[in-house]
């Protein structure tokens, strides 16, 4: 037979609810400058001079860095959905040299992303140690699909495109869009851009 507990009446509710307080709306994130604030540093990271070596071979991106205070490489759309695998090379990123890629590609893009691989770093080295010093601009995409399931370690800055994943890879870095929808498994590691870009305007952060 199952027991019967009786509760002395002094302990039923005898936790106190607080009163409830409001929030001075002065004090809430305003997403609406915040955004405004952030499509004017995509378009201005946009106009970086790309300084970095880049060679294919094989029909994979060899990217050569330099001891740049930022390093750049501007690539279209097709150019960069065409290689098979993007290798850093040279002064990898870092908080002091980090790398900035500006995709030219308007309106909606079917991005085939590719593996970013450094000889002698496994995948948990990159995720942990380059991730937070690579950005990614879509400066002008309005639709991003992104296609494959390749693991990303990099940071996604696209605030004026509605972004689906339709990968299962996992993405390691920070996104930055208008919205994020992804409907199939696969994780998100938050790896926030960690570094300035001083290529375009002096100072320039995304954090």
């Amino acid at each position: 037979l199952s027991q019967l507990v009786l509760i002395p009446e002094e302990n039923v509710n005898a936790t106190d609810q607080l009163a409830g307080t409001l929030l001075d709306p002065n004090t809430l994130f305003d997403f609406a400058a915040a955004f405004t604030a952030l499509k004017a540093k995509s378009l201005a990271i946009n106009n970086c001079p790309p300084n970095a070596t880049v060679v294919n071979s094989g029909n994979q991106a060899m990217v050569t860095l330099g001891n740049n205070p930022t390093n750049v490489w501007n690539v279209t759309g097709a150019d960069f959905n065409n290689f098979s695998q993007i290798n850093l090379l040279g002064t990898l990123p870092n908080a002091s040299n980090p790398l900035i890629i500006n995709v030219n590609a308007s309106g909606t893009f079917n991005w085939q992303n590719k593996k970013f691989v450094i000889s002698g770093e496994g995948d948990d080295f990159v995720e942990i140690n380059r991730a937070p010093f690579i950005l990614l601009n879509f400066y002008n995409t309005t639709t991003l699909n992104i296609q494959n399931s390749n693991l990303l370690t990099a940071s996604i800055l696209a605030p004026l495109a509605d972004i689906t994943n339709n990968g299962s890879g996992n993405i390691t870095g920070q996104i930055i869009a208008k919205t994020f929808t992804k409907p199939n498994a696969g994780e998100l590691h938050i790896a926030r851009f960690n570094a300035n870009v001083s290529c375009a305007c002096p100072g320039i952060t995304i954090n």
